[in-house]
């Protein structure tokens, strides 16, 4: 989906579908209004931006160029969610144990 390179040609950040998706971008948004809530299908786009191949690394240790560059990914990718989307939410995790999104790979 997106992929900033290294000078290298190896990969710094990329972006891609979750395999495990709470939320489908198939669906289309069927809402419905109950009683005491309203409901939305699970539409939505539900990707992962991998910051580094060392999924040891939190944010705070990079570099602030290697900072830049993640942050740049996570206004692009909110950018182009946000012309379909009406909510958008950034997440974070770090290391081994990041439940469903570890499935996703690195």
């Amino acid at each position: 989906m997106l992929r900033i390179p290294n000078g290298d040609g190896s990969r710094k950040i990329r972006v891609v579908p979750n395999k495990f998706a709470a939320l489908a971008r198939e669906l289309p948004p069927v809402r419905a209004i109950h009683p005491r809530r309203r409901t939305i299908q699970g539409f939505g786009v539900h990707d992962l931006i991998v910051e580094t191949t060392d999924h040891s690394q939190a944010m705070a240790l990079m570099s602030d160029s290697r900072v830049t560059d993640v942050l740049r990914s996570y206004k692009a990718r909110y950018e182009t969610a946000a012309e379909y989307l009406c909510n958008v939410k950034v997440d974070t995790t770090v290391g081994a144990g990041q439940g469903a999104a570890a499935g996703a790979g690195g």
